[in-house]
């Protein structure tokens, strides 16, 4: 038998996988943007995005990483 092996997830790790989710989830906001409103693929797509922001919450805390950010007033 193989002995086991600890398994690690780093922060490199998480720092990759936070790039991917924003990548989708930019891409199912295209979606969103073309897609006839209340069509499958538009709730498909509206799901996705939820899914995403969970799971950046789970990541780093804060659901809202991916929102826009206001500009500084200063």
């Amino acid at each position: 038998m193989a002995a086991a092996t600890k398994r690690t997830f780093s922060d490199y790790d998480k720092e990759g996988l936070l790039k991917e989710l924003g990548v989708w989830r930019g891409k199912c906001i295209l979606v969103c943007t073309k897609a006839p409103i209340g069509s499958n693929v538009y709730k498909l797509a509206e799901k996705l995005i939820g899914d995403i922001d969970t799971a950046v919450e789970t990541l780093t805390g804060d659901r809202k990483h991916f929102y826009t950010k206001p500009h500084s007033t200063k």
